[in-house]
């Protein structure tokens, strides 16, 4: 619907999706249908969007996901400082994984993201204690 440039009905398929994980990846699809279609401003939005959702999805690695997904689309539309301060969020998130796979798993989905930002030293330092804990 987003595609075919239907803002509408895409928007009340995506309030029909109960779960707050798939609504956001929901909004990443959308995000990267406006941003085929030249709208970047709209996808970015989109974008947005889907960051305050996922902050309430319970399940830690699949908000992780989440994140590394938005992040990476900020960093293709030039929005490394957004991309920067998700990436942050997400380490915190992978910081308070239980499962050592799964947070190995989401800190090297998260890499992917890291080579295109400049992270921070406390970021830096965060992520290397965490390294260094597997």
């Amino acid at each position: 619907m987003t595609t075919r440039k239907e803002d509408e009905q895409a928007r009340h398929a995506l309030r029909s999706i109960p779960d707050d994980a798939s609504r956001a990846v929901a909004l990443i699809v959308m995000s990267d249908e406006k941003e085929k279609n030249g709208d970047r401003e709209t996808a970015k939005a989109f974008l947005d969007e889907a960051v305050h959702l996922v902050e309430s999805v319970p399940q830690l690695s699949s908000r992780s996901n989440v994140y590394n997904e938005i992040a990476g689309r900020y960093v293709a539309y030039g929005e490394g400082e957004k991309a920067t301060d998700l990436a942050s969020v997400n380490l915190e998130t992978i910081s308070t994984i239980r499962d050592e796979g799964i947070k190995a798993s989401a800190l090297a989905s998260l890499s992917a993201v890291t080579r295109d930002i400049t992270l921070s030293e406390p970021q830096k330092r965060l992520l290397s204690a965490l390294l260094r804990a597997k």
